[in-house]
């Protein structure tokens, strides 16, 4: 079964490195090596997993949960009408709300929407275990962490812009292959996301954004076409 270390490993290995990772605390996933690779490791993989985790409503990562209202007054909105609910401690990002995949927004730790509640909730969680990551999605992680690390390890630019285009061209795999298992509606949505975006984008110079996705601003693909 995959493990962080192999995550981390095959990261090393996309960076050049000769590096082995052997050491992991498996209580806190800590790596344990006490090297630089070791070091960059622990300091940037669970930043990257969350990053790609954000990039798409990958299936092994949704969960479901029935949401009441905040019980503190003062914590509701003081106008627009909208309830607020918070979010989950393992949130990442929503993906329907009452099964609609639209009239709810996300502000601070709270997901508003007009129902009174509770509301049945889906969402990406910030899902840890490694054994039930998708082969692509492993994938994926381990280059955005190469992409975090290879310049403190090469100080190689090239090295970094050759990274990125891997992750880039990955993580569009990725998202795609994982999307056309899910039913005709979800496609729908993001099919809907794209041509919006597409249209906001038209006569700049900015390139169109991945499937369901608005830029984001980090030269990655974007965050996320769910709130």
């Amino acid at each position: 079964m995959p493990t962080i270390l192999d995550i981390c490993n095959a990261a090393l290995n996309a960076c050049g490195s000769d590096d082995v990772l052997t050491g992991l605390n498996v209580v806190n996933g800590q790596i344990t090596d006490a090297n630089k690779s070791g070091r960059l490791c622990n300091q940037n993989y669970n930043l990257a997993r969350r990053a790609v985790l954000a990039k798409h409503p990958w299936k092994f990562s949704i969960v479901r949960a029935v949401i009441p209202t905040v019980a503190d007054a003062t914590l509701q909105p003081p106008f627009g009408g909208r309830n607020a609910f918070p979010v989950p401690t393992d949130y990442i990002r929503a993906i329907t709300v009452n099964d609609r995949y639209e009239d709810f927004i996300r502000e601070g730790r709270f997901i508003l929407a007009f129902d009174a509640g509770p509301i049945n909730l889906r969402y990406v969680c910030d899902e840890q275990d490694v054994t039930v990551f998708d082969p692509l999605f492993f994938d994926a992680v381990a280059l955005d962490l190469a992409v975090r690390i290879v310049y403190p390890l090469s100080q190689s630019n090239e090295r970094v812009k050759d990274l990125m285009q891997m992750y880039q061209a990955t993580i569009g795999k990725a998202r795609f292959v994982d999307a056309i298992e899910q039913s005709q509606r979800v496609i729908a949505a993001d099919t809907f996301v794209d041509a919006r975006l597409t249209f906001q984008t038209a006569g700049t110079n900015q390139p169109p954004p991945v499937s369901g996705t608005p830029p984001d601003g980090d030269g990655l693909p974007g965050t996320g076409g769910y709130i």
